[in-house]
């Protein structure tokens, strides 16, 4: 019985080592075996080209809205005074020769007397004139004396258009007050003054800004270090802080080259159009620039790279059983491209989606 048991358990133990060894093998052959993209994978993918192609850069810079100078106008007050009425507030759209404030003035009353003064002079010169011209043809006036008299009415006449494109300048009422009004059509983005106030006849101070706002621009600081990068013309993109889901467009309109001492940056300008006045003085925004480099490189899309283990790698297509995963140096990834300092060739085709599922399967 023994013998027989002891057959048993060796014919046993011959059966489990054959078996170990058969699956030992198939799975030494299921390591070497390469990877395959599958009908399915091949639909989950894309590929790109390994081109070379210029280098791409971006400047980022912070910046503002502004209005148009040459759409802005500042109103000083003309004399001194009270100010008696204001009809303007921050933000009104206002029309050309809106009344905006009256000033109750001494100076006003000083022109009215000049222009009473100015109007009896000139009817009195020209009486004068009328007389010595009658005079003159009845051969009982010389024509010196007729001479002398046109004189005197011409300057009388002058003096008293000069006092009336006074007061016409002023807007000044018939109760000798002086009205403040806009001579433009546009926005009121500063007020310095309210009821009450009194102004000072030699103040230098504007007391309202009017802007149109139909056009407004993107003043942005350039520091020293981005300068050279900076041109009139290019393309730039504008976050507006306010709109942060619209993406505005523009060029760089104006280049004010004058580095300013203090913050060593000088000023660049972009002119947008402004429909529906959405864009408001003082609104911060940021402005991306791209322009492009004085050299060439490899570059492949940004989606082709994947970044594992503090690597860069790409996957290499040259036939579905036929794919290898290589690590790359990426010199700049910007705008959606990836440029390429080393480990690609041109010509290439490397996986640009789904890369990392790929990534992945072959590496699991």
């Amino acid at each position: 019985m023994k013998t027989k048991f002891g057959l048993i358990l060796i014919v046993l133990a011959g059966l489990t080592l054959q078996q170990s060894c058969t699956n030992s093998a198939a799975n030494v052959g299921e390591l070497n075996q390469p990877f395959t993209l599958t009908d399915s994978s091949m639909t989950r993918v894309d590929f790109a080209d390994v081109e070379l192609t210029n280098v791409t850069n971006e400047v980022r810079l912070t910046a503002k809205i502004i209005a148009d100078e040459n759409n802005l106008v500042s109103i000083y007050p003309l004399v001194g005074g009270q100010v008696t009425y204001v009809d303007a507030e921050l933000g009104d759209l206002v029309t050309t020769s809106k009344t905006l404030a009256i000033i109750k003035s001494g100076e006003v009353a000083e022109y009215e007397r000049e222009q009473i003064n100015a109007k009896a002079e000139y009817e009195v010169a020209k009486k004068n004139l009328t007389i010595e011209e009658e005079l003159y043809a009845s051969k009982f006036s010389s024509e010196r004396e007729v001479i002398s008299a046109r004189k005197a009415f011409e300057e009388a006449d002058a003096e008293l258009k000069k006092i009336n494109e006074i007061l016409r300048v002023y807007n000044i009422n018939s109760k000798g007050e002086y009205l403040v009004t806009s001579p433009v059509a546009g926005f009121i983005i500063e007020k310095k003054i309210g009821p009450g106030v009194q102004l000072r006849s030699d103040m230098t101070e504007s007391i309202f800004s009017v802007a149109r706002l139909d056009q407004v621009f993107v003043s942005m600081n350039i520091y020293e270090s981005d300068v050279s990068k900076i041109k009139v013309g290019m393309d730039a993109e504008i976050n507006v802080f306010s709109y942060a889901d619209t993406v505005y467009t523009g060029k760089i309109d104006r280049i004010i080259n004058v580095l300013d001492s203090e913050s060593k940056t000088m000023e660049a300008r972009i002119k947008l159009d402004n429909p529906g006045y959405k864009l408001k003085p003082d609104m911060n925004c940021s402005v991306t620039l791209n322009f492009t480099e004085d050299q060439k490189m490899l570059a492949v899309p940004s989606t082709s790279v994947i970044f594992d283990k503090s690597k860069t790698f790409i996957i290499v297509y040259r036939d579905r059983d036929d794919l290898e995963t290589r690590e790359v140096n990426v010199f700049r990834d910007i705008n959606g491209t990836s440029y390429i300092s080393d480990g690609l060739e041109q010509g290439e085709k490397v996986i640009s989606k789904n890369s990392l599922f790929i990534y992945d399967a072959m590496n699991d």
